[in-house]
């Protein structure tokens, strides 16, 4: 099984872009997030958006935290 791995995109949706093309020619079996979808960036509901759709597994983490509460 293949896993991908992403974190700390911290609302750079560019950036997640890029990433997710890089990920697609990898061809994973899944894609795992594992925290700081958001943050510092501009877009941190774009970002949100992508990652819901595309993550298998989705972790929050101190940023993500924070942005819910």
């Amino acid at each position: 099984m293949r896993i991908a791995v992403l974190s700390d995109i911290h609302g750079n949706v560019v950036a997640l872009k890029r990433a997710l093309e890089a990920v697609d020619a990898l061809q994973p079996d899944s894609l795992f997030c594992l925290g700081d979808v958001v943050g510092y960036g501009p877009e941190p509901e774009a970002c949100v958006e992508l990652i819901r759709a595309r993550a298998d597994v989705r972790l929050a983490g101190n940023h993500g935290r924070q942005w819910l509460t």
